[in-house]
């Protein structure tokens, strides 16, 4: 798992909810937004070094080189799948490109089911720009499609969507029907904490977002 923003938070929801049927193993950053959330019964490995990279720290030039490249290089602690020898592997964020080559390197799609979760599908298989990114985003951006044309395509075998837009998407790169599941993203659990401190109605103009603001959202 990622360790910033809500896609952490994706990850916990969904280990919980499997971790009552199944045994789960999360390996992840040793610091996520999602820490306080995991439950008592998944066995987390703290096996990555926090990237610290998002947009957002890269469009104000927040970031550390040095950590970045720490948290990159990290990674290749994914080689620890091979002692875990799991049934199935889910990347439950997608498949994070400085993640890739070392999915490659260690062999993990060839030795392991994969299902990889997709919050937003390009038919273009490339990451997009729009006029209101940043220069410093659109660079990486463009570096982040250089990788992924430079690096092998990881093999699946199943692979999830949140809508029927995606879906259709995923047929038309040529995936089959078989492969494909639609789940709807659905409400966190821990929403409902904060439930009863808003006061105001909501009114028709008003639209909640969580996390950037994205076509994929609506």
């Amino acid at each position: 798992t990622s360790n910033t923003g809500g896609l952490p938070h994706y990850t916990a929801e969904l280990a919980n909810e499997v971790s009552k049927y199944e045994d789960v193993t999360v390996i992840k950053s040793a610091e996520t937004s999602a820490d306080d959330i995991f439950s008592d019964r998944i066995h987390l490995l703290n096996v990555f070094d926090p990237v610290g990279v998002s947009f957002v720290d890269i469009a104000q030039l927040n970031i550390s080189l040095k950590k970045a490249y720490k948290g990159i290089k990290s990674y290749n602690n994914m080689k620890i799948i091979h002692e875990l020898d799991p049934d199935v592997i889910h990347f439950a964020e997608g498949l994070l490109t400085p993640a890739k080559p070392f999915i490659k390197a260690h062999h993990i799609d060839s030795e392991f089911p994969i299902v990889v979760t997709h919050h937003d599908v390009d038919e273009n298989m490339v990451f997009t720009a729009s006029e209101h990114t940043s220069f410093p985003n659109k660079v990486t951006i463009a570096l982040m499609n250089m990788v992924d044309i430079l690096i092998p395509k990881i093999n699946t075998n199943f692979e999830i969507v949140h809508s029927t837009t995606n879906e259709n998407s995923l047929l038309n790169m040529g995936r089959s029907a078989e492969d494909i599941e639609r789940i709807p993203h659905g409400t966190y659990s821990f929403f409902k904490s904060g439930s009863e401190t808003v006061q105001n109605e909501a009114k028709q103009t008003d639209v909640l977002f969580f996390g950037k603001i994205l076509p994929v959202k609506g």
